[in-house]
This record gives C-alpha cells, structure tokens and sequence, in this order.
C-alpha cells in the first residue's frame, strides 16, 4: 500500500520546473489575494461605518493568502536558482 501511495506522488509532481510554473494553484491563490487586497482598498477609501466593520475580516482573510504566496514564491525561487 505504501508503494502505492509513494509512486502516485511521484507521478503527480511535475516533470520539470517549467511544469510547475504552470500549475494554476499558484494562479488562483494569487488572483484572490490581489482581490482582496482591492477589496480593502475600496473599504478604506469608502469610510463608511459597515465598511469599517468588514474591514478586520478582510485583513484577516488577507494574511493567509499572504502566508501562501510568500511560500509559493520561496518554492518557485528555490526550483529555479541553482542550489550551491
């Protein structure tokens, strides 16, 4: 079973770096972020009293976007810089 499961990971990883550039995970995860980020700044600039309220959920939707494209981008830099 754990032979299985090892050579289906390995299957799914992608062949070269160019291949994983192109996952669309990245895309998707970055595509919110900058949504949101927009969606902050339409809060701020509008300066309404709901707005001010829905502003810490933003901020707290933003920071785990945030977390995850910092790591993609750490990744995408660690696959193509050459190690040594």
């Amino acid at each position: 079973m754990t032979g299985t499961v090892t050579q289906v990971a390995i299957d799914s990883l992608p062949g070269t770096p160019g291949q994983a550039l192109a996952s669309g995970a990245g895309g998707i995860v970055v595509a919110f972020l900058l949504a949101l980020i927009a969606v902050r700044l339409l809060l701020v600039v509008a300066d309404t009293e709901r707005g001010r309220s829905i502003l810490p959920v933003v901020d707290l939707a933003i920071a785990p976007l945030l977390a995850a494209f910092l790591m993609l981008m750490a990744g995408r830099l660690a696959e193509i810089l050459p190690i040594g």
